[in-house]
């Protein structure tokens, strides 16, 4: 393989994974668990998988429309890339709506997360 290729190789490479890290869009602004429209989650599972992988770039405000019943706690964990800060906060309104789990622990828990 001469050198010009290498170097195609490589740049290419370093194209993919900088793309590939940026395909989540950062949570930012209102967001709702059993509403409707794009800002939509069907459940806290969805909420929880989106915030931990993608992290945030404004301040999120989740309002709880449903009652919803898990079967293992909760996990939010913080984005190193793009964690929640003074600016970029996290509001959970649960809206009198229960969160079910049948399980010893704690039902959310926060690793890494302030903010909040």
């Amino acid at each position: 393989m001469c050198l010009r290729s290498k170097v195609r190789m490589i740049g290419l490479t370093v194209l993919f994974f900088t793309v590939a890290n940026g395909l989540y869009g950062q949570l930012s602004g209102n967001y709702t668990i059993g509403g409707s429209g794009s800002n939509n989650f069907n459940s806290w599972n969805d909420f929880v998988d989106s915030f931990n992988q993608s992290g945030v770039s404004g301040s999120v405000v989740l309002n709880v429309n449903t009652n919803d019943s898990i079967t293992k706690r909760l996990v939010l964990s913080g984005n190193s890339k793009f964690p929640t800060t003074k600016t970029n906060t996290l509001t959970i309104k649960g809206n009198g709506n229960i969160l079910k789990a049948a399980i010893a622990k704690e039902v959310i828990a926060f690793r890494g997360v302030s903010h909040i």
